[in-house]
């Protein structure tokens, strides 16, 4: 036995191994292990921000599942500015997919950075040397984390911005 994939999903409660012909030596496993689609763990979660811009570009715009809302930094308020999300419970974090508000031909210096405490922050994702688009970041291997935080360290002048903050 190897890795064994079927073709698109299917939708199961438990999971079942049967060894037809084991050439006498009996079955035996060291891991039996099923993978699911991806979840998405930052819809609906509460979202806090360092700055609002107005009530219409709230914080839990970019956690809503809505492509057209999104959070937004106050007005004339300075780089860095930040957006974090409380998953609720302590996850595997695979990847992270954040979709920016952007002026055409600009980008952004970013990082995205985790935590179990909110009070000690290890880094994700670092896309604080050149400006670029954000978009899906992942990590090499799964971190643990209940907490997750994008900060835009450069903006050129058009303030955090995101339409979504998909963990």
């Amino acid at each position: 036995p190897g890795v064994d994939t079927k073709a698109g999903s299917v939708t199961a409660r438990y999971m079942k191994i049967t060894f037809t012909d084991t050439q006498g030596q009996g079955g035996s496993l060291y891991e039996f292990k099923v993978y699911g689609a991806p979840v998405l763990l930052s819809q609906g979660k509460t979202a806090t921000a360092s700055s609002v811009y107005s009530a219409s570009y709230d914080a839990a715009k970019a956690v809503d599942g809505d492509a057209g809302s999104r959070w937004a930094q106050a007005s004339g308020a300075a780089d860095p500015s930040w957006l974090k999300v409380d998953l609720g419970d302590q996850y595997q974090i695979s990847s992270v997919n954040t979709s920016a508000y952007l002026l055409t031909g600009l980008g952004v210096k970013y990082k995205i950075e985790y935590s179990t405490d909110d009070s000690t922050y290890s880094m994700y994702a670092d896309k604080t040397g050149s400006f670029s688009t954000p978009g899906v970041d992942t990590k090499a291997g799964s971190v643990t984390a209940r907490y997750m935080k994008i900060t835009f360290t450069d903006t050129q002048g058009q303030g955090g911005s995101l339409y979504e903050f998909k963990v």
